[in-house]
């Protein structure tokens, strides 16, 4: 059952446009703050569009690192667990143990960090991705729209 959504939701009309989802959310705050049903609002972006931004390069020693990293995270997670339940009782006491778990997970980890990164063929570039539009439409049903309109004719003064 596939359905789509409707470009513009039923009954609704466009009360306001912004170039930014944060100058729409100040908005509909600003229409909370004078005591407008929020709940009755709607943001909807048009244009909307993938957009990934390149941060640096991921090679063997940062795939290493991290993979050392979730190791540690691992190791000192499993040595709680085993601590919470007394399943160890080490004779030369918890500090060399979780030394021990330390260097073993840092180990371990980058070890499978490595071998990640090399079945993923090696080099790859690091990114941060979102959904970004062109526009943010504040729409309200028609009922209520007026309204909204108006209390953010003040708001285009202030925001």
């Amino acid at each position: 059952m596939n359905e789509q959504v409707p470009a513009q939701p039923a009954g609704r009309e466009v009360v306001a446009s912004y170039g930014s989802h944060e100058g729409a959310q100040r908005a509909v705050e600003y229409l909370g703050e004078r005591d407008f049903p929020v709940e009755q609002l709607t943001i909807v972006g048009e244009g909307v569009r993938t957009q990934e931004q390149v941060v640096g390069r991921v090679g063997a020693g940062s795939a290493a690192a991290s993979g050392a990293a979730n190791g540690i995270f691992v190791a000192t997670l499993f040595l709680l667990l085993f601590w919470a339940f007394n399943a160890v009782d080490p004779v030369s006491g918890w500090g060399w143990v979780l030394l021990y778990a330390i260097i073993w997970g840092a180990i371990i980890g980058a070890l499978i960090g490595l071998l990640f990164h090399a079945l993923a063929g090696g080099s790859r570039v690091a990114s941060i991705g979102g959904v970004v539009a062109d526009r943010y439409d504040v729409m309200a049903p028609a009922e209520v729209a007026g309204r909204a309109r108006d209390l953010l004719k003040d708001f285009s003064a202030v925001g």
